[in-house]
């Protein structure tokens, strides 16, 4: 079984959703499939896929995203809600990549 952390995930998608900046970074030593959490995976290719074509990152647009792929997680969350908790996240851009 692999170890995971879904404090660790969320870090990981807060920080990004505040410091977009960083990305590159980041993606140069994480990618999807390092998410355990499958609601965290596409939350992060969403994100990936919106930093690189240059789209802004704003909560409300990240969540509209995954709300029209039509995807349910088996914990039926509301991806808004969730997106917004992320948000909250309280984390400095140093410590993203850090």
């Amino acid at each position: 079984m692999p170890i995971y952390s879904n404090q660790v995930e969320s870090h990981v998608l807060g920080g990004l959703l505040k410091h977009p900046d960083v990305f590159s970074e980041v993606d140069s030593f994480v990618n999807a499939a390092d998410f355990y959490n499958d609601v965290h995976q596409t939350i992060y290719c969403i994100l990936r896929e919106s930093i690189l074509n240059n789209e802004k990152i704003d909560k409300v647009l990240v969540a509209t995203k995954i709300s029209n792929l039509g995807i349910s997680s088996k914990d039926d969350i509301d991806i808004y809600d969730y997106i917004n908790t992320l948000n909250y996240t309280s984390i400095a851009r140093d410590a993203v990549v850090g």
